[in-house]
């Protein structure tokens, strides 16, 4: 019996990162934006520990395999569940 992986793989958690460097990166060269609001931050959060794909060991995703702490804080990061208010 195999278990299913925790995270997605590898190479596709190096895609997702460097795709969310780079929406960042864009966000904030025309808003000079980068870190999320505090109550965008909460709300975030708050929508991340109640999900299904919240690892709670880890504090990751387990949808894209990101870090929780620095995705929920940065301003141009979006949900792979489309979970977060736009």
């Amino acid at each position: 019996m195999t278990e299913e992986p925790k995270y997605p793989p590898i190479n596709q958690q190096t895609r997702n990162l460097a795709l969310s460097v780079l929406k960042q990166m864009r966000d904030t060269a025309s808003t000079g934006q980068v870190i999320a609001s505090q109550e965008v931050q909460q709300e975030r959060k708050s929508i991340c520990y109640a999900c299904e794909h919240y690892d709670v060991e880890d504090h990751r995703c387990k949808a894209c395999g990101c870090m929780l702490s620095i995705k929920i804080s940065m301003s141009a990061n979006s949900c792979p569940q489309n979970k977060w208010p736009k």
